[in-house]
């Protein structure tokens, strides 16, 4: 993140979270206490603004399930590309890792822990827009339809225009595709400002 240190709470659906650390760049808290299972927004508000992660972060219960439950996908968007490091909340008992797949393309599974319901996975390649996201084991399967969003793949073709004056202020285009999310923009080592 970017101006984390002017943040002045976290909310994880309608509870406030307890802030552990914070610096400019690094924002830790502890998450509150749920009420039921189940994908939260979370909200950032600073002297800035606020900014919102729609289900954000999935609430988990492993006890709470007898067959395989997909809850979550966090973040639930990444580039078409695929090669993003992907976090599945799945539930349930059986032996083993999940095999997990993001529209119909499998995902190489890098960590489980069935303990607290946690899937890491890379995503594979695929087209810009939403798919859905399946998880199997042992003839067990749970879909969330549309949980992840492909992005076009980033890509920097060039600048108009290309040069200005060392003083700044020159409104510059950036030109080529997969912009979707882009928060700030470094000029070497400087920020620009006003993104549009």
């Amino acid at each position: 993140g970017r101006w984390l240190a002017s943040v002045n709470h976290v909310w994880f659906g309608n509870r406030p979270a307890e802030v552990v650390f914070k610096d400019n760049w690094h924002l830790e808290v502890r998450t509150p206490v749920a009420e039921i299972e189940g994908a939260v927004d979370v909200r950032v508000d600073g002297s800035w603004g606020a900014a919102v992660l729609p289900a954000g972060y999935s609430y988990v219960d492993a006890a709470a399930h007898d067959s395989l439950a997909l809850l979550g996908v966090h973040p639930s968007r990444g580039d078409a590309a695929g090669g993003d490091t992907v976090e599945l909340a799945v539930c349930g008992p059986g032996a083993g890792a999940p095999l997990a797949f993001f529209g119909g393309n499998a995902a190489p599974v890098l960590e489980a822990d069935p303990s607290i319901c946690r899937l890491v996975v890379t995503t594979p390649s695929g087209e810009p827009g939403a798919v859905d996201v399946r998880v199997e084991r042992s003839g067990e399967d749970s879909t969330l339809p549309g949980a992840f969003l492909y992005l076009k793949s980033f890509a920097l073709d060039g600048l108009a225009p290309a040069a200005g004056p060392v003083a700044g202020g020159t409104r510059v285009a950036l030109l080529g595709e997969g912009f979707e999310g882009v928060l700030a923009v470094r000029f070497g080592s400087l920020w620009g400002s006003d993104l549009t």
